[in-house]
């Protein structure tokens, strides 16, 4: 009696297994991948250009879907799509993909003191590289006064800034605070200058962005590690309605870091 019940035990441990090994291998192995935009692309619009993304990836079919390395996904994905942005791999049970997605945007132009030009997205990520570049309202706002680490940067990398990654970083999050998009920031700017020097306020050495609209109005941002939004919602405000100073005038705008009610705006002939 016990060695019968001994073997039925086995028997339920060893099917229980079988089982999961079939529908392991049946089931939940892996049956189909879907990409999902976030926003409107112009690059991945096409099933064919879709297929060819989700091919770059190199998935596995023959695996359970649990088992997959979405890891390594992601890693090949944007490593082969310069232009795609990896948001997060969805696991729908029990045997798809859905790879959340974006396709990134020519934000920045960062000029080298090297005088090479990285076309990057708003993360830093090269999307281009050129030797000479004439910027428009369409193309990527041009920055300059950087110095870039890793200079030997080809597409698909992440630019490494000697100084100044963070606030370059944050611009396109000030504008987004403002509910202006990468769009309204390149349409507005043709320039944007990044220079250190002495800041009244904060008493030190601090970072200021020099923004130059198409209508060449200059606009000095200080201290642009200290309320940089707060500082982009005032320029946005007040830019629109000073149409008589283009070309003749610049606005310098500051926060007392002490008093955030106190603001400098001060319009000064160039």
């Amino acid at each position: 009696m016990k060695y019968k019940r001994l073997i039925i035990t086995l028997s339920c441990v060893l099917g229980a297994v079988l089982l999961c090994t079939i529908l392991c291998f049946t089931l939940f192995r892996l049956h189909g991948v879907s990409l999902n935009f976030k926003n409107q692309t112009t690059l991945f619009n096409t099933q064919q250009s879709q297929n060819q993304i989700i091919s770059s990836a190199e998935i596995n079919y023959g695996v359970p879907i649990f088992a997959l390395n979405k890891s390594n996904i992601k890693q090949n994905l944007e490593s082969k799509n310069p232009y795609l942005k990896v948001i997060n791999i969805e696991t729908a049970f029990p045997n798809k993909l859905i790879i959340h997605c974006a396709q990134r945007e020519e934000t920045f132009v960062i000029k080298s003191r090297e005088d090479r030009f990285y076309v990057c997205d708003e993360e830093l990520k090269v999307l281009k590289v050129y030797d000479s570049y004439t910027t428009s309202q369409e193309n990527a706002v041009v920055v300059s006064g950087i110095s870039v680490l890793n200079n030997a940067a080809t597409i698909g990398d992440f630019l490494v800034l000697y100084e100044g990654q963070e606030v370059i970083n944050n611009i396109s999050n000030a504008f987004a605070s403002c509910n202006k998009t990468i769009a309204d920031f390149k349409a507005m700017f043709k320039s944007v200058e990044l220079i250190y020097e002495n800041n009244f306020y904060a008493g030190k050495i601090t970072p200021t962005l020099k923004f130059v609209t198409y209508d060449n109005f200059l606009i000095e941002v200080q201290n642009a590690n200290g309320y940089l939004a707060t500082k982009v919602n005032l320029m946005l405000s007040i830019v629109p309605y000073k149409a008589e100073y283009y070309s003749t005038h610049k606005l310098v705008i500051d926060i007392d870091p002490n008093n955030i009610q106190t603001i400098k705006t001060i319009l000064e002939v160039i």
